[in-house]
């Protein structure tokens, strides 16, 4: 206690103890009637910390993955937002992948789990792919009847800055995998979907987009007997002592709603 370190510094005693109590010389008595004002300030300082730490309201500074993690993840961390109405969010869409603890961010949305250290991590949800092109595509170039056929067809992919993307595809004859060709690369799944729609490519699309515009015929499954790679989306966040009650509600919140639901 910080009364032990002044009495030592200062060669004075500030209690008299006894075998059946103490009391407070004459030194304790001066250093208790300037210390109580500060010691309650003190106290109110971290009544108030405590408070907003555990609160709903003040701001989240959030870090999210462009493409697969912002389509899947903003849709349901606004419906968070909407259900705290003191609460802010402050979203970066970093293609970049800064460091979450040295930009001060509270959490990040990435594709695939912690790989430094400092951070702890939560699966959100696994995304899995749908093949698509447009009826205008397949009329013009006809439907592959196989992963093989992929190799002649123009194919749009995800650029993330490396060199050729491997497909890989679980079929009836085992894993099979497809090196895609096109002339379209992109970090925007809207791109993607674009290039789709407009009849200029085959586009790998995550389920949650693809299936509801399937439905409306505007594009085509292909190869629907084959299942393409997934992607793990994960939330991290600095490890830290005690983290806010608007932190862990919005990663419990993400995880709830983004783990597919059991039949």
């Amino acid at each position: 206690p910080a009364q032990i370190m002044i009495s030592i510094l200062t060669n004075t005693p500030l209690c008299n103890r006894t075998t059946r109590r103490v009391g407070l010389t004459e030194a304790g008595e001066r250093y208790l009637e300037r210390a109580q004002p500060n010691l309650r300030e003190t106290e109110s300082l971290f009544a108030d910390t405590r408070a907003v730490s555990q609160t709903m309201s003040g701001t989240l500074k959030l870090a999210i993955a462009p493409g697969v993690a912002e389509h899947i993840v903003v849709p349901v961390l606004l419906d968070f937002l909407s259900a705290h109405a003191s609460l802010k969010i402050t979203l970066d869409v970093d293609a970049e992948q800064s460091d979450v603890v040295a930009n001060g961010y509270d959490a990040a949305i990435r594709c695939g789990p912690p790989s430094g250290a400092g951070l702890k991590g939560r699966k959100l949800t696994k995304v899995q792919f749908t093949l698509c092109a447009s009826e205008k595509y397949l009329t013009r170039n006809g439907t592959p009847a196989s992963v093989a056929d992929l190799g002649n067809h123009d194919v749009a992919t995800w650029y993330s800055g490396g060199g050729a993307s491997v497909w890989s595809f679980q079929t009836d004859q085992g894993l099979e995998q497809s090196i895609p060709r096109g002339r379209i690369q992109a970090n925007s799944l809207d791109v993607l979907l674009q290039s789709a729609r407009r009849g200029f490519t085959i586009a790998a699309l995550p389920n949650q987009l693809a299936e509801p515009i399937i439905e409306t015929g505007d594009l085509i499954e292909v190869l629907p007997e084959t299942r393409i790679g997934s992607m793990e989306v994960w939330c991290l966040w600095p490890e830290q002592a005690l983290m806010p009650a608007r932190l862990r509600a919005m990663i419990d919140h993400l995880a709830n709603q983004l783990t597919p639901k059991r039949a």
